[in-house]
């Protein structure tokens, strides 16, 4: 299935693995690294809201091991339905998709949000 998903599409088990490492290790990485916010690609967000049964967007924060033992944060988005309940299925077009472009690396250089 991986090889068949959309752009910036992760398998469930992934999302869990990096949300589980968040809740376990996200105060402990916060504590030693800046993180201020996400690149959010238009396209994801685009799949996203495929049709008007979306009607949130909810973000979830992870964590990626990295082979050499570094952590890398990921924001990962899904589609909410109007009961407020994530949308993840896979069979349907409804997915979860990995925003790991984080700022620093992807900040804007101007203001308001960088103050000079």
């Amino acid at each position: 299935m991986a090889n068949d998903l959309p752009k910036d599409v992760i398998p469930l088990e992934t999302a869990q693995d990096w949300a589980n490492r968040w809740n376990k290790e996200g105060a402990n990485y916060l504590s030693k690294n800046a993180l201020k916010a996400f690149l959010i690609p238009a396209a994801d967000v685009e799949g996203i809201i495929k049709d008007d049964k979306t009607y949130h967007i909810r973000g979830y924060l992870g964590l990626e091991k990295l082979n050499d033992g570094s952590l890398e944060p990921h924001m990962m988005v899904v589609g909410v339905d109007n009961n407020k309940n994530d949308m993840i299925d896979y069979e349907n077009g409804y997915y979860i998709y990995d925003f790991s472009e984080p700022c620093p690396n992807t900040c804007n250089q101007k203001e308001p949000f960088i103050s000079k």
